[in-house]
Parts: C-alpha cells; sequence; structure tokens
C-alpha cells in the first residue's frame, strides 16, 4: 500500500493570523520557549516553513532590538504575506498579554491590601532575580567566547549598573567595536549600509513629565535599544522609572513579576507600569512605545535579509552587542535583587531559581516563580 503525503495547505490571512493570537494567549515561559511553540506550528504541524528557513529567520530575529518572538512572527508574516501580515503578526501576538496585564494593574492597589497575594510576589520578586542571572549565564555561553567580548560583556555592566550610560550608548558602543574587531575573518571592512542603518535604533527625546508622550517616548527609547530580549530592558526601565519617581521599588519589581507570569513577552512590565502611571492611556503609550520602535527595524531588515545575512561589519556589530547584552542583563538581575532580596530567605529563593533554570533551561519559569513564592510565604509564615 502506498501511502501519499498530503501537501501542505498554503497559509490564509485568517489562519495565520489565527496562529499568532494564539500563541500570544498561550505563550508562558518567555521568549526561547515561545519560539519552541512557533516552530512546531510553522515548520512541523503546518509545513509553511522549512526548517533551515526558520533557524535562520530565529537568528536574524533574536539580535534584532526589541523582544525575539514578535520579531520572529514580524519576518515569517514578511516571508508568508507580506507587509501586511508582518504588521498584523506582533500586534495580535501582544494585544492579549498587554490586555491581562493592563487589567492585573487596574486591580493592582486592592492586590496590594491582600496580605497573601502580596507576599506571593515578594517571593516572585525574589524568583525573578535568580532567573535572570540564569538567563545570563545562558547567554554566556553563547555571546561571550573570547577575552575581548568578555571585556565588553563587563563593562556593560559596570557602565549600566553605575548609570554611567544608558542602554543605546552602550549598545551603540559594543556594535562599533565588534564592527572593526569582531566581524569574520576575510570579511569585507564595510558591510551593507542598508543592513547597518536596520540595526541603528532612532534616538528618542524623552519627555521628563509622567504625561501620555512622556510615557511613549521613555518607552520608544528602551525598546529601539534593547538587545536579547526583555531581560536586557529591566535595569534601563528601573533607572528611568524609579530614578524619576514614577513607580517604587516595590511596584517596579512587581512589575515584573507579572511580566513573567502572564502569557507573552516580559516586556509587558511596561504596560503595567504603563498603567499605574498614566492610566489606560498610559498602558496604551508604553506598549506602543515599547513595540513599535522594534517592529519598523524589523520591518526594514526583512524587506533587505539578504544583505543583513552577510554583512561582514554586522555580523561583527552583532558579536559586539550580543557580549553587552550579557553584561546588561546582569545588571538587570542586580537592580531586581536589589528591590527583591532583603534577608537570607529570599536569596535562598533566588539562588534556587538561577540553579534550577541553569540545570534545566527549558523549563518555563513559571516554576521557579511560584515555587519561589509558595515557598517563601511558607517560610515566613512557620517563622512567625
Amino acid at each position: 500500500m502506498t501511502v501519499v503525503a498530503t501537501k501542505p495547505e498554503p497559509p490564509s490571512f485568517t489562519r495565520f493570523v489565527t496562529v499568532a493570537a494564539t500563541m500570544g494567549l498561550l505563550g508562558f515561559g518567555g521568549g526561547w520557549v515561545v519560539l519552541g511553540w512557533i516552530r512546531r506550528a510553522f515548520v512541523d504541524e503546518r509545513r509553511w516553513i522549512s526548517e533551515s528557513e526558520f533557524i535562520e529567520y530565529a537568528s536574524v530575529a533574536s539580535v534584532l532590538p526589541g523582544t525575539t518572538a514578535p520579531n520572529l512572527l514580524t519576518l515569517l508574516g514578511h516571508r508568508l504575506g507580506g507587509p501586511r501580515w508582518a504588521a498584523v503578526a506582533p500586534a495580535v501576538f501582544v494585544l492579549p498579554s498587554a490586555v491581562l496585564v493592563a487589567a492585573i494593574a487596574a486591580f493592582y492597589d486592592q492586590l496590594r491590601g491582600m496580605d497573601f497575594v502580596m507576599r506571593l510576589f515578594d517571593g516572585m520578586g525574589a524568583a525573578v532575580a535568580g532567573v535572570i542571572v540564569a538567563v545570563a549565564i545562558s547567554m554566556r555561553r553563547r555571546a561571550v567566547t573570547t577575552l575581548f567580548s568578555g571585556a565588553i560583556a563587563l563593562v556593560a555592566f559596570a557602565l549600566v549598573l553605575a548609570r554611567m550610560a544608558g542602554l543605546l550608548e552602550v549598545f551603540v558602543a559594543a556594535g562599533v567595536l565588534g564592527a572593526a574587531t569582531m566581524r569574520p575573518k576575510g570579511g569585507p571592512p564595510t558591510g551593507d549600509a542598508t543592513a547597518l542603518f536596520a540595526l541603528a535604533p532612532a534616538v528618542a527625546v524623552v519627555v521628563p513629565a509622567a504625561t501620555v508622550l512622556g510615557i511613549f517616548w521613555l518607552f520608544a527609547r528602551i525598546g529601539s535599544a534593547t538587545f536579547g530580549g526583555g531581560y536586557s530592558m529591566i535595569a534601563a526601565m528601573h533607572d528611568d522609572l524609579v530614578g524619576r519617581g514614577w513607580v517604587d521599588d516595590k511596584t517596579f519589581s512587581d512589575a515584573i513579576a507579572v511580566g513573567q507570569i502572564t502569557p507573552g513577552p516580559v516586556a509587558l512590565a511596561g504596560t503595567f507600569i504603563g498603567y499605574r502611571v498614566g492610566g489606560l492611556a498610559g498602558a496604551v503609550a508604553a506598549t506602543a512605545g515599547m513595540f513599535l520602535p522594534p517592529l519598523a527595524i524589523t520591518l526594514a531588515v526583512a524587506r533587505s535579509l539578504a544583505s543583513f545575512r552577510s554583512s561582514a561589519a554586522v555580523k561583527g556589530a552583532l558579536a559586539g552587542v550580543g557580549a553587552a547584552v550579557v553584561g546588561v542583563i546582569a545588571a538587570s538581575a542586580w537592580s531586581v535583587g536589589q528591590a527583591s532580596v532583603h534577608d537570607m530567605p529570599a536569596l535562598v529563593v533566588a539562588l534556587l531559581a538561577c540553579a534550577l533554570m541553569v540545570a534545566r533551561p527549558k523549563l518555563s519559569p513559571l516554576w521557579p516563580l511560584f515555587g519561589g513564592a509558595l515557598a517563601l510565604y511558607a517560610y515566613r509564615k512557620l517563622a512567625r
């Protein structure tokens, strides 16, 4: 008996949008976990693209500004249906999670009055610090492979921690150093100008007041200068938001925890903070600022993907940026730890969360977050 292989059904706009929205609703665990689900949906189940194409697009998405999963859906949308699909895909992916995070922010004052809930948030905050350290360790294996890249990571860590430079300045400097010294051997001294400009985020003038426009521009600056996913923007968010007095350390730590325990990118912590600062309009402004600049950059790259991939200067720049990302994420862990780890039990929770995620890198962060929250709550309850 001969088995005839069925030809995959070509994607329609409706089916594509449905898949992207489903990923947003079920996308617990962060960008790298969601990438596995996207691969299964696009490659294994529907065969809309090949395995080699997925690897290629995922690699490009991971080194562009912004968060990896929306970037990947943008590139895949452009590949399957053109600019319209590319623009809609990240929107329907982010929207369900953004609505959920805004709803949590709306009831945050009531939640803060509930002792049980806030003690759980305390434990989650400690676990978040450990999870972020594990992310830095995981990325270090791929991005910090030489003494020079290690030096870039350390300098980036020190500059961000000391508030001597913002994300934009750190990543631009790392990119320039990488393009000059870390490009592949034998490559030309300069790359395609279009590809390089696609990497250069627009510098937004930050309005200091906590107005809707100010919220938008602040998050646009952070989103356009974020490489390595949402974890790398935490330090900058902390400095800009807590430093300006828009939120306190406790609210910021809770926002990061909410970004972790809800589906979608951890960057949606910005939606939470935007709501707390400016209500529903603030949440919309923060979300738009966080995701629109990376979308524009990713669309530009999608139109010239071949030149982007082949540029030796771009490859060197990305190597430099990748090393800096490790240092920035480590600085983010320090910022969260300062806000959440105040005693030995909290430190133990953070260390155990880090150890668990290092040992099981494919594990959803939900496990250490909820496990750490319950463990710290139980300990404090028994220690009374």
